[in-house]
């Protein structure tokens, strides 16, 4: 049966931003959407920087591995992160924007694969803190390589369940008309203590 190996690790330094093959030019993508947040770092439980109203333009410098979250610059000259899902280019292609290792946050990482260990895309899991009255969660979809990567504040700390959620339209589990797949993760969840440094794999099985 498919299998999935998720590692969560410790993302609290730079990295540098992954070479491209050729030099790379800022260009410019809108949002789509009333009420787009633009954050402070990448993930759903950043500081928020302000409210984006529908049609925002703004200019692309680059985007997480994942590609969920796209860093940004609005016209005045803020900096920050927005939900890929939520921003669209008429031109450019925004998967063309360099990776950047987003600094000062935790990264929990996992892989999704097939039985042949071929990766499995477009599978969201969410990332909940764990114990407490008002639920602190972010969700991450795994991606072409099978991998989703949660990014969350960098004072997060104690136990948090990582759950598989849903599937997507454009997920290779799901059929043609977007109305059937088969199977589930087993188990659905597991915890994962943060911070820390390595972590031991969590492993599941989609049966």
């Amino acid at each position: 049966s498919p299998a999935v190996t998720a590692l969560a690790t410790l993302s609290a330094t730079a990295a540098p931003v992954s070479p491209t093959a050729e030099a790379y030019t800022p260009f410019l993508v809108s949002t789509w959407a009333d009420n787009v947040v633009l954050r402070k770092d990448p993930g759903h439980l950043s500081q928020q920087l302000t409210i984006l109203p529908d049609n925002t333009a703004l200019t692309l410098l680059g985007r997480t591995p994942g590609g969920e979250w796209l860093m940004v610059k609005t016209a005045d000259n803020r900096l920050g992160w927005v939900f890929g899902k939520l921003v669209e280019s008429t031109g450019s292609d925004i998967q063309a924007a360099p990776l950047i290792e987003p600094t000062g946050v935790l990264t929990v990482r996992g892989r999704l694969t097939d039985a042949g260990g071929g990766p499995i895309n477009g599978v969201q899991f969410a990332i909940l803190q764990a114990g407490v009255s008002d639920e602190r969660r972010t969700d991450a979809m795994t991606d072409a390589e099978g991998i989703f990567y949660a990014f969350l504040p960098a004072d997060s700390k104690g136990s948090w369940w990582v759950e598989y959620t849903a599937i997507s339209c454009e997920s290779s589990l799901m059929d043609p008309t977007c109305t059937n797949w088969t199977g589930e993760a087993e188990p659905k969840g597991m915890y994962v203590q943060l911070p820390g440094g390595a972590y031991s794999p969590m492993q599941f099985t989609w049966r």
